[in-house]
């Protein structure tokens, strides 16, 4: 069965939320190109073809809602985000920086949150919940779902669930990477159970118990602190395996 996470709590009925037009893919290529330009960058490094016509007005925007670029008028500037993209000291960071892009537009990013993950969701029930919950208009329906998933796919956020094509599934895995050791407990069961209040906590296997900043939870959720987490993970459970063999050692010896 179709899962949404309480649907009924993304009630945003009184305007149209705002999102990209424009796919991240078609996004990351123009910023490809602007780049060469320099940091920063005018109507005509991003192929406008004038700074008042609608198509430029739309694929500035885009490139905003993505991160990618700021600044207002004809004083661009791409961003840090971008050169992480563009210019990518790893695959790790860019298939992070992508993910993040991704998840940078409020529409995209609230979805995904509120989306049960691993299991498949059905493009027309997304669709729906677009229109019913985010003021999106009926004839914008095929073109927001066209472009969400296929920025989620190029993101590696997003992939298909069988080949009819007709349903989607959200992955919590980075790159097809084994899934997070970590045990992410909701924030408010976290703040009564510890008295935390405004952190993000994470549980870790081996008993290790995390807590990040309020304003770093985006960061945490798009995996940029997932190998520090796994290499602290594996020390521990290391730790632990040894202090268990080394009390067994104790009891046999005094078993003689």
């Amino acid at each position: 069965m179709n899962s949404l996470k309480e649907v009924k709590n993304l009630r945003k009925r009184n305007r149209s939320s705002r999102y990209p037009s424009l796919s991240l893919e078609y996004a990351v290529k123009v910023i490809e190109e602007a780049r060469k330009f320099g940091k920063n960058v005018t109507s005509a490094n991003l192929g406008g073809t004038g700074a008042k016509s609608g198509a430029y007005i739309r694929k500035k925007a885009s490139l905003g809602y993505y991160g990618l670029l700021s600044g207002t008028g004809d004083n661009l500037q791409i961003t840090d985000l971008a050169d992480k993209i563009v210019y990518a000291k790893s695959e790790e960071e860019k298939a992070n920086s992508l993910r993040q892009a991704f998840l940078s537009p409020d529409l995209f990013s609230t979805i995904c949150q509120k989306i049960e993950k691993n299991t498949p969701i059905n493009l027309e029930v997304l669709g729906n919940v677009f229109i019913r919950d985010y003021g999106i208009q009926p004839s914008a329906k095929k073109a927001l779902l066209q472009n969400f998933v296929s920025s989620g796919i190029f993101a590696n956020v997003i992939k298909y669930s069988g080949e009819n094509k007709r349903d989607i599934i959200f992955s919590d895995n980075d790159k097809g990477k084994e899934e997070k050791t970590s045990v992410i407990m909701s924030q408010q069961d976290n703040e009564a159970s510890r008295g935390i209040s405004g952190n993000y906590t994470i549980d870790l296997p081996s008993g290790i118990i995390i807590s990040f900043p309020a304003d770093m939870k985006f960061n945490v959720s798009v995996g940029e602190f997932a190998q520090p987490i796994r290499d602290l993970e594996k020390i521990a459970s290391s730790l632990k395996e040894k202090k268990q063999k080394h009390g067994e050692h104790i009891q046999a010896d005094e078993g003689k």
